[in-house]
């Protein structure tokens, strides 16, 4: 599954955009089938790559997915 959404972090505020990565990031993860790869990712500028890897990280631990 390819997670491709717009940009959110269009400006230095980092919790809305924070909260929508997680939330669609959770969602996709929630529909992946067992064993499904997903492949996200974020064209706002704002974000950091440690920080979205944490918002990753975060929606896999909230949905009881393991990043292997």
């Amino acid at each position: 599954m390819t997670l491709d959404p717009p940009a959110f972090a269009k400006s230095g505020a980092m919790w809305p955009p924070r909260q929508g990565y997680g939330e669609l990031n959770l969602r996709a993860l929630r529909l992946l089938n067992p064993g499904g790869i997903l492949m996200t990712a974020s064209c706002s500028y704002n974000i950091l790559e440690h920080d979205f890897l944490d918002i990753i990280r975060k929606s896999a631990r909230d949905s009881g997915s393991d990043l292997s």
